[in-house]
């Protein structure tokens, strides 16, 4: 486009609109940001001292929990031993007294058909 301008305007002839629309615009710069200020490295470490602390204290609150969830774990599975063995027990007692009732019966049995023909 402006190539053509600058020819339509080396020929001389008459004015065209399209050289007032494209016409070169006055510079302006481009305005300077306002300075800020630089950055301070004690804000910084103060706030990753907090996290840091903040993440220490939850890290042993969080490995106590872990132990003590062990602990009781570990006598959990030891009370259930124990009442397996006990139940073991129960079971045995029950077996023996079934069998100790049917020789009963079979005792008394044995002697109502002697006693009473």
């Amino acid at each position: 486009m402006e190539w053509e301008l600058a020819q339509v305007r080396r020929a001389g002839n008459a004015v065209d609109d399209r050289l007032h629309a494209t016409a070169p615009k006055a510079y302006e710069p481009t305005p300077i940001p306002p300075p800020i200020s630089v950055p301070v490295l004690d804000v910084a470490i103060a706030k990753l001292t907090q996290k840091l602390t903040a993440l220490t204290t939850s890290h042993a609150r969080n490995t106590a929990e872990l132990i003590k969830t062990r602990e009781e774990n570990t006598a959990l599975e030891k009370q259930e031993a124990e009442l397996k063995g006990q139940v073991e027990n129960a079971e045995k007692r029950r077996a023996w007294f079934q069998g100790f009732k049917e020789r009963v019966e079979s005792v008394g049995d044995f002697l109502d058909e002697k006693v009473c023909p």
